[in-house]
């Protein structure tokens, strides 16, 4: 696997980790959905997007 392949996968696991815990915390339901959703936003965004805004 490349390493951008190997850095998304790890940014989402520990951002859909971390959503998970917040969620279990604050608030009565686990919205696994929305946990899911924010992670793969956030992890392409550092990995796939940072890269060209950096070099701009």
């Amino acid at each position: 696997m490349k390493k951008r392949h190997i850095r998304f996968l790890l940014y989402f696991v520990f951002i859909f980790s971390i959503n998970l815990m917040t969620n279990f915390v604050f608030k009565d339901a686990i919205n696994v959905l929305t946990a899911f959703s924010i992670a793969l936003g956030v992890s392409a965004g550092i990995v796939y997007l940072s890269p060209y805004l950096i070099k701009r």
